[in-house]
């Protein structure tokens, strides 16, 4: 049933002549993985009609995995991190790969949104929390005997 919904929905975007909708809906993906598995037998309702094959270059593939590549280390690195501001600035590394990816579908503003709205303005004022938040609250390891009330 979902995979039929998002077939359906995969199929009125593309109709409408927007791929890059298509391209970052959660049901794009569903809808792409359901596409290569019932691909055959779309084939076979289309006899009549000739379907172009869409080419893709070599370099398109080698930016697609090298961005992909980037924004999967640097967010399982985010994640792995015990300082906040390394897991931040491995954060703005996967905004940065997710905004080429961007790029390369030629979604030119989604790509501007990402760098100028994201990487921009929401992790310049992650970081500004984080480096004002240790500077209100020192680390344990930080504060001295005196300070603490001891003698």
């Amino acid at each position: 049933m979902v995979v039929g919904v998002a077939i359906i929905v995969a199929s009125y975007f593309k109709l409408q002549g927007w791929p890059m909708l298509l391209a970052t809906t959660p049901a794009a993906i569903l809808a792409l993985v359901a596409a290569l598995v019932i691909r055959p037998s779309i084939r076979k309702i289309r006899r009549g009609r000739k379907v172009p094959r869409l080419r893709i270059s070599m370099l398109d593939k080698v930016l697609f995995y090298f961005f992909a590549g980037i924004a999967v280390a640097s967010a399982a690195l985010m994640v792995t991190r015990r300082n906040a501001v390394h897991s931040a600035i491995f954060l703005i590394a996967t905004l940065l790969a997710t905004a080429g990816i961007f790029l390369q579908l030629r979604a030119e503003f989604l790509f501007i949104v990402q760098i100028i709205l994201y990487v921009g303005g929401i992790m310049v004022l992650f970081i500004f929390v984080i480096c004002w938040s240790t500077w209100m609250w020192p680390a344990p390891d930080q504060v001295r005997p005196a300070e603490m009330g001891g003698a």
